[in-house]
């Protein structure tokens, strides 16, 4: 069995997908826009990409939602990432807190030396933990 998280966009996956390329340093994989396909066809838009996180590939589907929709519904998703890396947990804080918002900053907890929590400008909520190895 896989887990494979899928995030929703409103009108700026391709926006969305090229942030997390640049932050994760991943390739931008291909990405079709609503103007360039069959509507009747396709209900929703996905990409596909390997994240590779501490060396852990995991595969993210991108999602942009039909122009019909609202907003992504993105309030229960949580991406959790796991690392025994405390600089690229900074890295990363530091990167996806670009033009969001930050939940909790870097503390110690009973299961992590150092977690902080974080919503990016795209409303995605990401947790990070450090692991020591």
């Amino acid at each position: 069995m896989v887990l494979q998280p899928c995030v929703s966009f409103n009108r700026n996956c391709q926006e969305a997908v090229s942030f997390y390329r640049d932050i994760f340093g991943t390739d931008l994989s291909e990405l079709e826009l609503f103007g360039d396909m069959d509507l009747e066809a396709f209900s929703s838009i996905q990409s596909q990409q390997n994240l590779s996180v501490n060396q852990t590939p995991t595969k993210v589907t991108y999602g942009q939602l039909p122009p019909k929709e609202l907003k992504p519904k993105n309030e229960n998703l949580t991406l959790v990432i796991m690392s025994d890396n405390i600089n690229e947990l900074h890295c990363l804080y530091t990167k996806l807190q670009d033009q969001g918002c930050i939940k909790t900053s870097f503390m110690e907890t009973d299961w992590s030396k150092a977690y902080a929590v974080i919503v990016d400008r795209f409303g995605v909520e990401w947790q990070l933990n450090y692991q020591e190895a």
